[in-house]
């Protein structure tokens, strides 16, 4: 290929993701119950069409069981870790005057050391912490209080937005459940159509395979620290376990970010072997994640882990919070049109 060939096709890709963004930006989240409805479709109606063969029930009928099936069982998970949640929050507020007479000699363990390091009588040091302690409350009165209205009321639109979403993305379901195959048909006898069926096949396996294997290491992850917690004596091992797991599952945050900090804090107390545990079980986790993510994203999305966290940053800096998942989606989107158009520099 020549240099004018190299240049057309650079300025093709250019376009491509010039156009991704925009879609992606100001006309996905003007779609996005529709999105949900075909999303919803295109994951339920193998299971629909293999019933109906075989049992000569209305499609509509079908599709109604299934999603009803699904959401009872999602939500019958999701209130069973909740309750189990609740039980060791419960416990753990229960035992508050044990903790609290915990963490007091752990301030004096450190205000002995301060006392050390410093050269300054106890009396000096409870003052010095006393007044940046009140500085710390004044700061958070000023900037977390005012704002916790605004954000309650932005936090409850948010919610009757999902909500509004959820219930026109279920009827798009079914109306789609009605018409796909007509429409289906339709997009087969134009030529686009059949690229815009290719494509999104292949993104839709992406995204399939992409939120498995997420979801297989989040399992994974919060299941190790679980029973490692607990056999290091915790009380909490199941709801810590649940917490670690899904902060692994956000990018930039990873356990690090509960089990690093709480190595450190025993460690001051004079635990070192409890710290030296939870470090320990911060790298058996750190490795796991990474060795998961290069067996099930990798491999069977073709797309090396590192593009994946690429996509993510870039997503963030672009969409906002939504890049955490726009991002990845954008550049399944755009590496499955260059496939589709064989574009190469």
């Amino acid at each position: 290929m020549d240099k004018k060939g190299h240049l057309h096709n650079g300025i093709k890709i250019l376009g491509i993701i010039a156009s991704v963004y925009f879609v992606m930006k100001y006309i996905v989240p003007l779609i996005i119950p529709f999105l949900f409805g075909i999303s919803l479709l295109l994951m339920t109606r193998p299971a629909i069409l293999w019933i109906h063969r075989h049992i000569r029930i209305y499609k509509g009928v079908l599709g109604f069981l299934i999603i009803a099936i699904f959401l009872g069982l999602l939500c019958t998970a999701i209130c069973v870790l909740v309750h189990t949640a609740f039980v060791q929050l419960h416990g753990l507020l229960e035992q508050k005057d044990v903790i609290i007479e915990k963490y007091c000699g752990t301030y004096e363990y450190l205000c002995n050391k301060l006392c050390g390091i410093m050269g300054k009588n106890k009396e000096e040091i409870h003052k010095m912490l006393e007044m940046y302690f009140c500085r710390a409350c004044d700061m958070l009165k000023k900037t977390l209080w005012p704002n916790l209205m605004s954000k309650s009321i932005v936090c409850l639109k948010f919610l009757l937005k999902m909500i509004g979403v959820f219930v026109i993305g279920i009827i798009s379901f079914f109306l789609l459940l009605k018409d796909f195959d007509n429409l289906k048909e339709k997009m087969e006898q134009n030529t686009y159509g059949k690229k815009v069926i290719s494509i999104s096949k292949n993104i839709l396996s992406g995204i399939t395979a992409y939120l498995k294997a997420q979801g297989i290491i989040m399992v994974i992850i919060g299941s190790i620290c679980s029973i490692a917690l607990f056999f290091m004596g915790s009380s909490y091992a199941i709801l810590l376990g649940i917490l670690i797991g899904l902060l692994d599952a956000l990018p930039f945050i990873g356990t690090g970010i509960i089990l690093v900090p709480w190595a450190v804090f025993v460690m001051i107390q004079g635990n070192f072997r409890q710290g030296l545990s939870y470090l320990g079980l911060y790298l058996v986790c750190s490795f796991t994640r990474e060795f998961l993510e290069a067996r099930l994203v990798g491999n069977k999305l073709g797309v090396p882990s590192f593009m994946i966290l690429v996509s993510i940053y870039v997503g963030v800096q672009i969409y906002g919070a939504g890049g955490f998942f726009l991002g990845p989606l954008s550049y399944m989107i755009i590496s499955s049109i260059i496939k589709e158009e064989k574009i190469y520099l």
